[in-house]
């Protein structure tokens, strides 16, 4: 009996370019996250509102510049997970309700939260996956994948 071999062309090829969509995948990936983190930022500080200070366009709003964000990566180097948190003392108060306390005394009132993250998560939940499916098409693509 004969042995037959078999020849399998473009192996090296499709190595090299799995290799280099590892190489640029992860820095790709991660300006794409920080990008669509950007951009939920922007939105929830357009919700803010702006009390009338006149026609000062320098004031920012003291909530939108306390956004802090981490970005924790995956054995392979791949962003997997965005942790988004605004530090500023009274954010939470705002966003989720305070009772309403007056010269140290409850008046029994309570200011309910303005929840402007909530409409923000629910557009990002569409939003996010196609930037990121966007970014992971444009690595493949210049990996020579697609």
């Amino acid at each position: 009996m004969a042995e037959e071999q078999i020849e399998i062309r473009g192996v090296d090829e499709l190595k090299a370019n799995i290799i280099k969509a590892l190489q640029i995948g992860p820095d790709k990936m991660n300006k794409a996250m920080r990008k669509a983190v950007r951009g939920w930022q922007e939105d929830v500080n357009s919700k803010f509102p702006r009390p009338d200070y006149g026609d000062d366009s320098r004031w920012k709003h003291a909530f939108a510049k306390s956004w802090k964000q981490e970005i924790s990566q995956s054995l392979w180097g791949y962003p997997d997970r965005a942790e988004v948190t605004n530090s500023h003392r009274l954010f939470h108060l705002v966003e989720n309700g305070h009772r309403m306390v007056l010269n140290g005394k409850e008046t029994g009132s309570f200011v309910p939260g303005k929840h402007f993250k909530d409409s923000v998560n629910k557009k990002y939940e569409v939003v996010y996956p196609e930037l990121l499916a966007q970014a992971a098409e444009e690595v493949l693509r210049n990996a020579g994948l697609l």
